[in-house]
Order: structure tokens, then sequence, then C-alpha cells
């Protein structure tokens, strides 16, 4: 590729390949623009001084055939499900990098699975350079690095404001399959909204839930944590509404169904505007386990999904161009470093301190079993609970009060009326947040109830997540 001297941006027409098809020009950079409306692709170049291409993905010899100058390109068109197998297997047969802005785990999977190919081809595979997955990759690298022995990792994040039409078309794609979690180092299928936790983000706490992100593919490579669960920012409504419709949400699988709602996205505005861009904030938040039970939280602050996305893309793009990454399949972080997101404007890393309030770290079964106690003191009734896949029950809807705190060895058993009771093992971090007593750091939990008809015994169990209890409505506990 020595006599190479163009790099390509595929969709760059689309809101996110535009953004960065335009700073790169700002940048005094004129990549090829390529995606395949010709018009529209001609008219963007026109107006940027750069060269242009009509691509099809129907046709993969024209696809090597345009490749004959270039020697990275950077996939801007979603859902990249669609589009990256055409353009890795292009770019493997002509011998050209290969860059995404992806945050879908099927995708770094497949360019996992080609890893020797590339190697052997001399080139690098890079999916999801982007706001996803670049500042959790990296957050993920610098906690595995404190904490070496960590056997599991969970990553939150919150974007602000709108998203683009090819990100809602992507996440639709993504409804009806349900959500994902790597579990004993297999990437598993599981309901959606599989789990959900409140997080302690930095601006602030949110509500989240598990999502099918591409952490719980690029993080094992990036760390090698066989256990990895990826949470978004959502309403807590939304997280109840996503659990009750479970079934029905299936159907948007159905073609005709999902036709209908994508001609309905792209009836939307295409993405944030220039002042949401500006504005927008990115937050992230990760936590690291031992078998111990031993933790270690960290969170990040960054520029708003896109503006970082457009930073981080053509920052990856310049780095593999300058010869600097080995070939083969790599992480972003793997590739520049655990510090590469820090070297962006606007973004603030920092350790976290232990959760304020009542409770803390390394709390002893007796310790826990005392605030227990004293927490049903005030309460009276614990409402829920809220277990980590959800109330309860119907929300506030469920009634139990203390009977009993027992500990044996290292477990904890809050023995409620009505047959029911929470046995928590090694409970390390318990704390009160706005009066509901929080379980957040587990070696194992598992909730019993019987049925309504008195016979019928029935468990949970849980290795992560958190369970809530939640006093009566109006109540308020300090503990202090």
């Amino acid at each position: 590729m020595t006599d190479r001297k163009n790099w390509l941006i595929y969709g760059a027409t689309g809101y996110t390949g535009e953004l960065i098809a335009r700073q790169a020009a700002t940048q005094g950079d004129r990549p090829i623009l390529a995606g395949r409306n010709a018009e529209k692709v001609a008219a963007l170049a026109t107006q940027l001084e750069c060269p242009n291409r009509s691509i099809s993905l129907d046709e993969p010899a024209k696809i090597v055939g345009a490749l004959a100058d270039v020697d990275t390109v950077l996939n801007c068109a979603g859902p990249f499900a669609h589009t990256a197998p055409a353009w890795i297997a292009a770019c493997l047969a002509a011998r050209v990098n290969y860059l995404d802005i992806t945050g879908e785990f099927e995708v770094i999977e497949l360019a996992a699975q080609h890893h020797e190919h590339a190697r052997h081809a001399g080139v690098t595979l890079m999916p999801a350079v982007g706001f996803d997955v670049v500042p959790t990759d990296c957050l993920a690298a610098m906690l595995a690095e404190r904490l070496p022995d960590a056997v599991r990792l969970e990553l939150a994040f919150a974007m602000e404001g709108r998203v683009s039409r090819g990100t809602a078309k992507t996440m639709l794609a993504a409804v009806p399959t349900g959500g994902r979690a790597r579990i004993a180092g297999r990437i598993e299928q599981v309901p959606s909204a599989w789990k959900s936790m409140r997080v302690p983000f930095a601006d602030r706490p949110r509500w989240a839930m598990t999502i099918p992100w591409g952490d719980v593919s690029s993080a094992y490579y990036t760390t090698g944590i066989d256990n990895i669960e990826v949470y978004s920012a959502v309403p807590r409504a939304t997280i109840a509404v996503l659990r009750l419709f479970r079934g029905p949400l299936k159907l948007l699988g159905w073609p005709p169904l999902a036709r209908l709602v994508s001609r309905g996205i792209d009836r939307l505005a295409p993405g944030p505007d220039a002042a949401a861009l500006a504005r927008d904030r990115g937050q992230l938040w990760g936590r690291v386990t031992n078998r111990s039970g031993k933790q270690v939280t960290a969170t990040l602050e960054t520029p708003g999904g896109y503006a970082l996305t457009v930073l981080t893309a053509l920052a990856a793009v310049e780095r593999v161009r300058g010869g600097g990454t080995a070939a083969g399949f790599l992480t972003p972080a793997r590739a520049f470093g655990p510090q590469f997101i820090c070297e962006f404007p606007s973004t603030s890393f920092r350790w976290a301190e232990d959760q304020p309030g009542v409770g803390g770290e390394s709390m002893t079964a007796e310790e826990v079993a005392s605030l227990v106690r004293r927490w049903f003191d005030q309460a009276r009734q614990v409402i829920g609970p809220v277990l980590p896949d959800g109330w309860f029950g119907r929300p506030h809807d469920n009634a139990f009060t203390l009977k009993d705190v027992r500990v044996v060895g290292d477990t904890v058993s809050v023995i409620l009326s009505e047959e029911t009771a929470l046995n928590v093992t090694r409970p390390r971090r318990v704390y009160l947040e706005n009066s509901e007593l929080v379980f957040d750091n587990f070696e194992h939990a598992t909730f019993q109830w019987t049925d309504y008809d008195g016979t019928t015994h029935r468990e949970k169990k849980f290795d992560s997540g958190q369970v809530r209890f939640a006093p009566p409505l109006g109540t308020t506990v300090t503990l202090a």
C-alpha cells in the first residue's frame, strides 16, 4: 500500500459521515467521498472539493476495483450488519485497512474472525472507532489495568439529545432479537432490558438497562474479562414498558412492519443540529469486580456522541494510515492504548470514590444485617422489591414486612412475610439512596417466594446487578 495516497469515506452523505467529511476538509484533508447515491455524493464532494465515487455493495468485484488507489476505508454507513461484510471482504482482497463507526457486536465479532486473514494481508481491521466504542473501550482497559484479576465488567453510557436516522435504524434492527451479554466468555442472548440499575454517572445518577452493545464483544478482546454487561441510560418507565412488551416487540422483525417503521424514521430530522452538537455531553461509567468481591469504579465525561465520533474516527484513520498499528483485528484501546480517549478536548476521567451516604465498600455480613434492620425500623415495609431484572410483580404492588435477618458465614438472609426471602452472599456494597436500600455488590443473590397457591416455591438467582428495597410511598428513611 506504499504507493496509495488516498483514503475513502463510505456513507459520506449520511449524518455522521458528512460530519466527518466536513471536519476532514476543514483540517485540509481531501478523502474520497463515496456512497450509493451518485448525485448526492457528487454534490457534497463538489462543495468540499473532494474526489468522489459511487459504489454499490451489490457488486463485490467493483468494490475491490474502486480501492486501487486507496489505503484505508472508513465505513460510516449503518446498519453496519448490512454494509460491513462486503467492505471487510473487499478490503481484505484489496489489502486495504478497514475502520468503521459501528456499535453492533456482530460486526466486531465478524472482524475478529478475520484476524489471521488480515494479519497475513498486512492490513488493520478496526471496527467501532466512534463513540461506540472508543470511550468505553478505553475505560474498560483502564479499569482492567487497575484490577488485573477482574472477572466481571459492567459498562454504562448516557447520551444527550436525539439520535441520527442511521442510529435509529440500527436500534430498530436490534429490538426483535433481544439483548446480549457476555457470560463465561460467550456472547449469550438475554431478554430485552434484562437487567437494570441506577448508575452513578459523574454528573448525576440515572437508571440504565442492559443492551446488546458492541462492548460485549470489543471489551472482551481488550481486557480478556469473561463476563461483560453494557447498560444504556433510559427513563425508568421505559425499562418497565420494554419488559412488559417483550413479546410484541419481536414483531418488529417482520419485514413489512420493519419497513414501515423505517420509513417513519426517514421522516425524522437527520440528527442533532449544530447547537446540540456543541452542547451535548457523553457520560460513561464502568466497574470491574474480582472473585473476592473487590471492585474498581471510574467515570468518564466526553463531548456528545456524534461530536466525539468525528474526533476519534479521524484520529484513528490518521494513526492507522501512519503505519503505527499492527496488522490484524484490533480494538481502539489495544491499538492506541487506554489513554487514547484522554487526548481529546472536553474529556474528563476520574476514579470514583465510595458511594456517598450510609454503607459503602467492604462491609461485613454482620454490618449489612445491622443496616437492613435499621432500614426496616424506619421503612416498616419493603415495596417490590426491585430485582436486577425489574420489579417483583407490578411496581409498588407487593409489600412485605421483616420477620428476621440471619447471617450464616458470608450470606445474609432477609426473611420477609408471605414466605419470601432474599439471600445475599458476600454483600460488599450496601448503601442508602433516596430512602431506598441498595445491594450493589454481591457475589450471588437469590430471591425466593411462594406462589398464590401456597405450595409452589420459586426463586430467581443473580450474580450481578442491583437489588433495591423501596419504602412505602411518602416514607423517608435517613439512617442518620
